[in-house]
């Protein structure tokens, strides 16, 4: 759902669209970077919901914290925002959904478990017959780093297919 761009007419419909008070809305408006009306008068509606839920915490009406129902409305804001926000950068592909990031989990850990599996239980044991330890260490390292650079490659191909 992308976020409509609507407008208010005045600051009256425009603290009614984003639930605050008038007196609210006016302290809003003095804080720096406040969104500014458009030619014909008109407030954008979404931008003033992005500027209020990031800049809450900066209000103080009369030396006083804003009442609990103020805060409330903000909350309520902020969290409405960021929902839409939320919704809009998934639609933009932001995200990827749980089941496919667990797939993708899921096919890296095999490839991991079966090449790791592979080099201890077949190449290891077929270099290092009758070698030192010292040699078997320099093995067991070189080829650890191929499997390392080849799981690398592996997991690469098995991200570009899902």
């Amino acid at each position: 759902m992308v976020m409509k761009s609507n407008f208010a007419a005045n600051k009256v419909e425009l603290a009614r669209k984003l639930g605050i008070a008038r007196r609210t809305l006016y302290n809003f408006e003095k804080l720096s970077g406040a969104p500014k009306p458009r030619s014909d008068g008109r407030h954008d509606v979404n931008a003033w919901k992005r500027f209020v839920s990031s800049r809450a915490d900066q209000i103080v009406i009369a030396g006083m914290q804003l009442s609990q129902i103020e805060q409330a409305r903000l909350e309520r804001l902020r969290v409405v925002t960021a929902r839409e926000q939320f919704k809009l950068d998934a639609e933009r592909g932001k995200f990827i959904a749980v089941d496919d990031a667990n797939r993708q989990v899921d096919t890296a850990n095999g490839i991991v478990r079966r090449s790791l599996q592979q080099l201890v239980e077949n190449e290891i044991p077929a270099r290092c017959g009758g070698r030192s330890p010292v040699e078997i260490k320099k093995i067991g390292v070189r080829l650890l780093n191929e499997c390392l650079e080849l799981l690398c490659t592996k997991l690469k191909a098995a991200a570009a297919q899902t």
